[in-house]
């Protein structure tokens, strides 16, 4: 169970056909992120390989976007998350 809970910074971008959400997670594995989208909010969940970080939040861009990530890339402990624009 993580010990220390932390809501990660974030950023997004948006485009005319996109919107890009950069995500600083250091210490994860790509395949302990959660990306999920509920009501245009872009819900975030991942625990660092040592299971003592937990990072959660949410990004809520103002445009409507696409349920699941066109891409997803993690490297270097920056998560960047690419969703479609509806």
């Amino acid at each position: 169970r993580a010990r220390v809970l932390i809501v990660p910074r974030h950023e997004g971008i948006v485009t005319k056909s996109y919107v890009e959400l950069i995500v600083e997670m250091p210490g994860v594995r790509e395949n302990n992120i959660g990306l999920s989208v509920h009501d245009n909010a872009i819900h975030i969940d991942a625990i660092s390989e040592d299971g003592y970080k937990r990072y959660t939040g949410k990004a809520i861009p103002r445009v409507r976007i696409q349920p699941a990530p066109e891409s997803m890339q993690y490297l270097n402990g920056i998560l960047r998350a690419r969703f479609r624009r509806v």
